[in-house]
């Protein structure tokens, strides 16, 4: 026989906040480390890092 196993929800609180944190590193993480890309009909998308550098930011 199967057995359930009820958590708190202060419990999943926990894992919840933690998917979230995760999945924003990646995200954050997925747009800083993009290239600038050209597409085939010719539009060009730029990285973050070529618009930051093209501020003249340090």
């Amino acid at each position: 026989m199967l057995s359930i196993r009820i958590l708190k929800e202060s419990a999943l609180e926990t894992a919840f906040t933690a998917a979230a944190e995760a999945t924003e590193e990646a995200v954050l993480n997925s747009l800083a480390m993009a290239k600038t890309t050209t597409s085939c009909k010719g539009n060009v998308v730029h990285s973050l890092t070529d618009l930051w550098l093209s501020k003249g930011q340090p």
